[in-house]
């Protein structure tokens, strides 16, 4: 009888392990799920942005080429100017065991510095791990294409999402209009009346 105790007792202690096991993994999953979703929105929104960028430099070359020559017809539609403004921005995003908290300064269109202000509920070694992100980062000038590290996903991806909001935050359009020009006729009136003079001496008359 005791003997038959046991071993129930035994099977029930393994049917609680599973159900605890299965409801933690099931936990864990919904945060990587939840996480997945994040980044795929980042990642949209960093093909928005070059799409963008696109745009702008096309548009800027335009109005270059209007500025470098004059004579020919501009439209006086709008043209939309898209861009970064240069500044420092703090931010804040969820890492593994809480709050990032940096500042991340932008400069011609890039990010150019990532200063962290506070951090102090990450483990050490993983954070270490997590912040080499942010080289690639500076070295591309965004977050484009850049991947959070393997074994620190949850605080280089917070990382990166800081990131994200301040180039979101630092993003700006503006709309401008370029006049209409025409080529100015006064040069060649003044060529056609030297001809008819020409043609016709002082003193000279018809017949």
């Amino acid at each position: 009888m005791k003997n038959f105790l046991t071993k129930t007792l035994n099977i029930l202690l393994v049917i609680i392990s599973l159900f605890v096991y299965q409801h933690y993994a099931l936990e864990r999953q919904a945060v990587v799920d939840a996480y997945e979703e994040e980044q795929l929105e980042a990642e949209n929104l960093a093909a928005q942005y070059r799409k963008d960028e696109e745009e702008a430099e096309k548009l800027y070359n335009e109005a270059l080429n209007a500025a470098m020559n004059p004579e020919s017809t501009v439209s006086a539609e709008p043209v939309i100017i898209t861009g970064y403004r240069e500044g420092t921005y703090r931010e804040t995003a969820q890492g593994f065991g809480g709050d990032i908290i940096l500042d991340v300064v932008i400069s011609n269109d890039a990010v150019t510095d990532v200063r962290f202000i506070s951090y102090e509920n990450e483990d050490a070694a993983y954070f270490e791990q997590a912040i080499t992100v942010v080289d690639e980062v500076i070295k591309r000038g965004n977050t484009d294409g850049v991947d959070t590290v393997s074994g620190a996903t949850f605080s280089s991806g917070g990382i990166l999402d800081a990131i994200d909001m301040a180039l979101e935050e630092a993003w700006f359009e503006e709309s401008c209009v370029i006049e209409e020009q025409t080529p100015d006729d006064s040069g060649a009136s003044g060529s056609s009346d030297a001809a008819a003079a020409d043609a016709n001496p002082e003193g000279e008359g018809t017949a």
